[in-house]
């Protein structure tokens, strides 16, 4: 996974939280990054089993978001804690990531991208 276009100080804690989930036996995957308009678009129009937002500003496109999955199979309740410890380790060190969509992480709060958003986006 490519995340040279990922803001630093997200792509630094994201590694960070990977290392201490690691050290406790929690393997992850970093499995998307910054993602251009017409990935955003692909995803959209063929979601692979996570919400994904409409092509034009989102989290991805602006390169403040990362979704990172806990290994193994996510229909067992092992997987779900296991996902809900990379949240909670998330929280602790100041990403924001939500219930509906447990794998994606940003590093502002909904308030701040909002402002972002309107200052950056179309």
């Amino acid at each position: 996974m490519n995340l040279s276009k990922v803001h630093p100080e997200l792509r630094n804690r994201i590694l960070y939280i990977q290392a201490i989930a690691k050290s406790y036996g929690i393997h992850s995957t970093i499995t998307s990054g910054f993602r251009t308009y017409e990935e955003q678009k692909r995803l959209y129009l063929h979601p692979e089993g996570f919400p994904v937002s409409p092509p034009g500003c989102t989290t991805h496109e602006l390169g403040l978001a990362i979704d990172l999955v806990a290994s193994g199979d996510r229909t067992t309740s092992t997987w779900l804690n296991q996902q809900r410890y990379l949240q909670a380790l998330g929280s602790w060190i100041g990403l924001y990531s939500n219930e509906s969509d447990p794998i994606h992480f940003v590093l502002f709060s909904p308030s701040q991208i909002e402002q972002i958003k309107a200052q950056f986006c179309r």
